[in-house]
């Protein structure tokens, strides 16, 4: 599948969730962690190939998943989550390299806020959620 420019922009957002279910860190990894839920939502457009309206939207498909990362978590002022890791995340779970710019920033800079909060002060896990929507054309 092709992710060319889409008819719409992507969306990304992230912030902390205090209402997921955790599951237990194994013993061998010490240190904070966030624990990391990535909602993701891709929809496929297809378009009228007639030369009179090129970009004629003719139907959509929608798939959606949700994955979960562990990532260790540093407790420094700037890069708690680095952006190699953040681009690791988002290439897994179908986000094309070309694509994730806005989108690294917008994590890394909620895991930074949110790891340095004073009420996440004494926390080892740290929970965040992150929703994100991509378009791509289906090819003909």
């Amino acid at each position: 599948m092709d992710f060319d420019t889409p008819p719409v922009d992507d969306y990304c957002r992230a912030w902390q969730a205090y209402d997921l279910d955790i599951p237990k860190i194994g013993s061998s990894d010490k240190g904070d962690h966030f624990f990391i839920e990535v909602h993701m939502e891709k929809t496929y457009f297809s378009l009228e190939d007639e030369e009179e309206e090129p970009n004629y939207l003719l139907e959509y498909d929608c798939d959606t998943s949700i994955s979960t990362f562990w990532e260790p978590c540093e407790r420094v002022e700037r890069n708690n989550l680095p952006l190699k890791r953040i681009s690791k995340i988002l290439c897994e779970v179908g986000v094309p390299l070309h694509r994730q710019d806005l989108m690294l920033n917008e994590i890394s800079d909620q895991a930074d806020e949110i790891c340095n909060s004073p009420h996440n002060k004494n926390e080892k896990i740290l929970s965040m959620i992150v929703s994100i929507s991509i378009a791509a054309v289906k090819p003909n």
